[in-house]
């Protein structure tokens, strides 16, 4: 049986992204679903605009360890905002032959979009005021 972790990261202020009790809930639906084995859980609240994750930073390490094949993220936004900043976790994670497994909802992929869409507005508009 393959061997997955689970992360889950909830931002107060988007108030359409489920709570980390119900994240958990559907990376543990999915690892049961797909035959995976739970092996940790770890899971960061964002109050504000916090820039450091302790449960992110200790998955980090614990990913040098290999003692997992997957981690079940369950929002799309758990591993970061940034498309680089996404896939420099990921390619940090393939030296250890990880992989990250997305189990969430086509509706959360959809809300994150408009939020990223609504920021990147307010970002232009910003630019726009300097002008």
């Amino acid at each position: 049986m393959k061997k997955a972790v689970i992360y889950t990261r909830h931002i107060t202020y988007r108030q359409y992204e489920e709570p980390i009790p119900e994240q958990m809930r559907i990376g543990e639906d999915y690892a049961k679903d797909h035959n995976l084995e739970i092996v940790g859980r770890y899971a960061d609240l964002c109050v504000e605009k916090q820039q450091y994750y302790i449960d992110f930073e200790n998955l980090k390490n614990r990913c040098r360890k290999k003692e997992f094949d997957y981690i079940l993220i369950c929002t799309p936004l758990a591993l970061g905002r940034g498309y680089n900043k996404i896939k420099r976790f990921e390619n940090f994670i393939s030296k250890y032959g990880i992989k990250v497994i997305r189990a969430y909802s086509k509706q959360q992929d959809l809300n994150d979009l408009l939020d990223a869409l609504e920021d990147a507005m307010k970002y232009y508009k910003s630019k726009e005021v300097r002008k």
